[in-house]
């Protein structure tokens, strides 16, 4: 078995041991790649950051002029008929009259 390292008496190595191993005959790459993944989680972080705080500081615009203005009500319309599928077939819709106060 050359693929397999062994112990020091013969006997297969443990998981672990070769895993200490490993990091102890690569440890500059180990600590390379740490530091990689290390920056580009932070990266990610820090973008996701900056997009919440563009959310929150996006807050709606209030014209001070627009402020004192009272909402102007609709032209008064007609709608025309229409027909309109329901669960129960066709329903006709008759003519209405949009855009007139109820008071």
């Amino acid at each position: 078995m050359p693929n397999h390292p062994s112990s020091e008496d013969g006997e297969p190595a443990s998981a672990a041991e070769t895993v200490k191993n490993l990091l102890r005959k690569n440890k500059e790459k180990v600590i390379i790649g740490g530091s990689v993944v290390l920056v580009v989680v932070a990266s990610v972080f820090i973008g996701l950051a900056k997009e919440r705080d563009v959310i929150e500081d996006n807050e709606p615009f209030l014209d001070p002029v627009a402020v004192d203005q009272k909402r102007q009500s609709p032209r008064e319309h007609t709608g025309r008929e229409y027909q309109r599928r329901a669960r129960d077939g066709i329903i006709s819709v008759g003519p209405y009259v949009r855009g007139v106060s109820a008071a």
